[in-house]
């Protein structure tokens, strides 16, 4: 898959496009927060009747603690402990962030 090389590796890149995927995300919410995107549809009852919720409520939850995971077994960065733990409750909220460290770090080294 040659196409996906210059993804491989460290780079400004990707620097960018996890800074990015973040500031996305930060926005999404914040505007989701003010209503934007329409009313609240109510997570309790949509967690209640809906299995396809809450499959992705455990998928979500699954993935946060596989990325906590990684970033405790990775150690490429020293903040790899604290953002572990703010993976667990907050997600890629925590996880985007630490990915945009560690990228800094690697690119420094290199």
């Amino acid at each position: 898959m040659a196409f996906l090389d210059r993804w491989r590796f460290p780079s400004r890149e990707r620097l960018r496009l996890f800074a990015g995927a973040w500031l996305s995300l930060v926005a999404f919410a914040v505007l989701d927060a003010f209503g934007l995107f329409g009313p609240d549809i109510g997570v309790l009852e949509t967690l209640r009747v809906s299995s396809l919720s809450r499959t992705m409520f455990l998928d979500i939850g699954l993935l946060s603690t596989l990325a906590a995971a990684w970033a405790l077994l990775d150690r490429r960065h020293p903040s790899a402990p604290v953002f572990a733990v703010l993976m667990l409750f907050l997600g890629s909220f925590a996880l985007l962030p630490y990915l945009v460290l560690r990228e800094r770090a690697l690119l420094a080294k290199t």
